[in-house]
C-alpha cells in the first residue's frame, strides 16, 4: 500500500513537469549462507532535482538510511528489497525487487563415538548427526581421513589423545566444522604376583593394571585370602600344589572390564622334628638330641639358654641352672622352603633342702624338734641331718632331740631319685645357755631424791661366753628401765622403798631375781606449778601469781620447811609439822614490776 501512495505521489509530482530521481540498486550476491554479509551498492541517478535521502528495507524487518549498505540476515529464507530515493526537488522514486535474496541456512556439524573394546587396538565407531549437509570431511587424528557420511570404524592402535575433526557442507556450499577430542586407553588386567610360595607363607599379591581400576576381583583357587576386593590382597596356602589367580579389573567410568589370571606353584614345606633324651634332672645336666626330620635341608638349633647349633645334629648340649628350656630346630628344605619346631624339651628342677625348728635357743638341757621343708620335682629318697653336737640321724624328721650348752650348726643333705642333691647348713642355729646365780648389789641402799644409785650385777655364768652373748634387763620399781649390766640411776618423782628385779639372758636361757625394798629414797623432793606463767599487759600492780606445791615429803617426815625464792629479791619460808604428800598447800606472791622471774 506504501509503494502505491509513492506512486502516486511521483506522478503527482510529475505533472508539474519535473523529473524524478531513477532509484537503482545492485548487490554483490544474491544467495548466500546464513551469516554470509551481503554488500548493496547504490546505482540511483539524478532526475532534476539532487539526490538528498536513501531509505533501505531488508524485507526482514531491518533498514538502513546510507547510500550503501551492508547487511546480515539472522534466518534462512527468500528476501525482497526496496530502496526509496528523495530528491532536492521533492521528487522521489524506488525500486523493488521482489524475492531477490536468497539466505541458505547452514549445515550443523555433529558427531557420537563408540568404542568396540578397551584394549589396544581400540576401534571407535562415529554416527553422524549432522543436519542440513550432503558433503562430509573427516580427519580423525591418526592421519586416516573420509568423505563418507558414516565412516567404517577406525582403529586405533597407540594409547593418547586424539583430535577428531568433521567438515559437513550443504547443497549450496555452507559449511560447519566440528572438533572433539577422544582419548584411547589400553586397559588390561595385569597380576604381579611370584611364581612360587612356600606352603603357609603369607603372599601379597597386587593390581599392576593401566590406570583407571576402580574395582577388583581376585578369585584365589585353593588359598585363604584377605581383603580379596582391594588392588593389593594377601593370600595364604594351606597345601602345596599348583593353583591358579584371576584378576578382573574394571572401571565403572568407561564400563571396561578386563580379567587374566597367572598360575603359581605351592612348594611343600619341611618336617622338622626332634628328640632329646634325657629331658629332666639337675643342673648340669648333659643331653642329648636326635633329628628325626623326613627330608634333606639345612639346620639350626637354638637350644633356649643362648646357645646355638648349626648342623643337622648336635653333639651332647649341656644345661646349667634350674628351668625349663625351650628348644626349636629350624629347617630349610632343599626348594628354600623354611619351617621350625619348638618343644619345652628339657626340664632342670635341682631340688632345696629346707628345715625349720620349734626352738632355737633356751636353757640346757634343750629339746628340739627338727621338720623337713625341703622341696624337690624328683622324689626325694633320702635325708642326712648332723646336729654339730657329734650325732646325726637319717630320715625325714628327726625324733626331738636334746641340746647341752653351746652353740651348734646344723646341717641337712637331701638326695633324690635322680641322684640329684643339696645341703643347707644353718650356722649356730641351736645356742643352749646355763645361768648359774643371778644376783646384784645397790650402792647406796638408801639415799635422797635425785642422788646416784649404783646398781652392780652379780650374776655368775660359768661356762666360756662372750659378754655380747648375755644380755639385761633392770626394772627399777618407779617405772625406770635399763639394759646396761651395772647401770647407774637416778630417783627423781617420787621417794620411799622400791623394789628392784635383775633379768639375766643367756643364748635363750633367762633367770631373774627381784629383792623388795631394795632401795629407799628419803625426802623432800621439791615440785611446785604456778596457775598461769604470763600475764600480757596487766591493768594494775600488784600482780598475784598462785603456786600449787606439789613436793613429795615422805611418809616418816614429821617436820618441814617449805623456803620460796620468788626471783624477785624476796623470800618466804614456811615451817609447818602438818604438812604431808597429800596436803602440802598452796601459797601465792604478788609482784609489782613487770619482768621475768625464776622461783626456787
Amino acid at each position: 500500500m506504501k509503494l502505491i501512495i509513492v506512486f502516486i505521489l511521483l506522478l503527482t509530482t510529475c505533472a508539474f513537469g519535473q523529473t524524478p530521481p531513477n532509484a537503482q540498486f545492485t548487490v554483490n550476491q544474491n544467495a548466500v549462507c546464513l551469516g554470509t554479509a551481503i554488500q548493496l551498492t547504490n546505482q540511483s541517478t539524478n532526475g532534476t532535482g539532487t539526490i538528498t535521502s536513501y531509505a533501505w528495507d531488508f524485507g526482514d524487518g531491518n533498514a538502513a538510511t546510507t547510500a550503501n549498505a551492508t547487511h546480515v540476515y539472522s534466518s534462512p529464507g527468500t528476501y525482497t528489497i526496496t530502496l526509496v530515493v528523495q530528491a532536492s526537488n521533492g521528487q522521489a522514486d524506488a525500486e523493488v525487487k521482489v524475492n531477490y535474496i536468497t539466505i541458505h541456512a547452514l549445515p550443523i556439524a555433529n558427531f557420537t563415538t563408540t568404542a568396540n573394546g578397551c584394549a589396544l587396538p581400540v576401534g571407535i565407531n562415529f554416527t553422524n548427526t549432522s543436519q542440513n549437509a550432503s558433503t562430509f570431511s573427516w580427519n580423525f587424528g591418526n592421519t586416516q581421513t573420509s568423505s563418507a557420511q558414516v565412516p567404517a570404524t577406525i582403529n586405533y592402535s597407540t594409547a593418547g589423545s586424539y583430535t577428531i575433526q568433521l567438515i559437513a557442507s550443504s547443497p549450496y556450499g555452507c559449511v560447519d566444522t566440528v572438533v572433539k577430542p577422544i582419548t584411547i586407553s589400553n586397559f588390561q588386567a595385569v597380576i604381579n604376583a611370584p611364581l612360587s610360595v612356600c606352603q603357609n607363607e603369607a603372599v601379597s599379591v597386587s593390581d599392576n593394571s593401566t590406570t583407571g581400576v576402580t574395582n577388583w576381583s581376585w578369585l584365589f583357587t585353593g588359598g585363604n585370602a584377605i581383603n580379596s576386593n582391594t588392588a593389593n590382597p594377601t593370600i595364604t596356602y594351606p597345601n602345596a600344589g599348583s593353583y591358579s589367580i584371576v584378576l578382573t579389573a574394571i572401571n565403572t567410568n568407561s564400563g571396561c572390564t578386563a580379567t587374566i589370571s597367572q598360575q603359581i606353584i605351592v612348594l611343600p614345606t619341611p618336617n622338622p622334628s626332634f628328640t632329646a633324651s634325657p629331658v629332666t634332672g639337675c643342673a648340669p645336666l648333659q643331653v642329648t638330641f636326635n633329628n628325626t626330620s623326613v627330608g634333606s635341608g639345612t639346620f639350626s638349633w637354638d637350644f633356649g639358654d643362648n646357645t646355638f647349633f648349626n648342623g643337622q645334629t648336635p653333639p651332647t648340649h649341656t644345661y646349667f641352672g634350674n628351668g625349663t628350656f625351650t628348644t626349636t630346630l629350624y629347617m630349610t628344605g632343599q626348594n628354600g622352603c623354611s619351617d621350625s619346631i619348638a618343644l619345652p624339651a628339657v626340664t632342670l628342677t635341682s631340688p632345696v633342702a629346707n628345715f625349720t625348728s620349734n626352738v632355737v635357743n633356751g636353757c640346757s638341757p634343750l629339746s628340739v624338734q627338727f621338720t623337713d621343708q625341703s622341696t624337690s620335682v624328683n622324689p626325694i629318697v633320702s635325708w642326712a641331718w648332723d646336729f654339730g653336737d657329734g650325732t646325726t640321724f637319717n630320715g625325714q624328721n628327726p625324733p626331738l632331740h636334746s641340746f647341752g650348752v653351746g652353740v651348734y650348726s646344723v646341717r641337712l643333705i637331701i638326695t633324690t631319685q635322680s641322684g640329684c642333691t643339696d645341703t643347707l647348713i644353718v650356722t649356730d642355729m641351736i645356742e643352749v645357755g646355763s645361768i648359774d646365780v643371778v644376783n646384784f648389789s645397790v650402792n647406796p641402799a638408801e639415799t635422797c631424791a635425785k642422788s646416784d644409785v649404783i646398781f652392780t650385777n652379780l650374776s655368775v655364768i660359768s661356762v666360756p661366753h662372750s659378754p655380747n652373748d648375755v644380755t639385761y634387763s633392770w626394772i627399777f620399781g618407779d617405772g625406770g628401765t635399763s639394759q646396761l649390766e651395772n647401770p647407774i640411776y637416778k630417783y627423781l618423782s617420787d621417794t620411799g622403798y622400791f623394789d628392784v628385779t635383775l633379768i639375766v639372758e643367756f643364748r635363750g636361757c633367762i633367770d631373774s631375781i627381784t629383792v623388795t625394798n631394795a632401795v629407799y629414797i628419803k625426802a623432800p623432793i621439791s615440785f611446785f606449778s604456778p596457775d598461769d606463767s604470763l600475764f600480757c599487759n596487766p591493768s594494775s600492780f600488784p600482780i598475784v601469781v598462785q603456786f600449787d606445791d606439789d613436793s613429795k615429803i615422805g611418809k616418816f617426815s614429821d617436820d618441814c620447811s617449805m623456803i620460796w625464792t620468788w626471783g624477785d629479791g624476796t623470800t618466804t619460808v614456811f615451817d609447818d609439822p602438818d604438812f604431808d604428800d597429800f596436803n602440802l598447800g598452796s601459797t601465792s606472791h604478788s609482784y609489782s614490776t613487770y619482768g621475768s622471774f625464776t622461783i626456787t
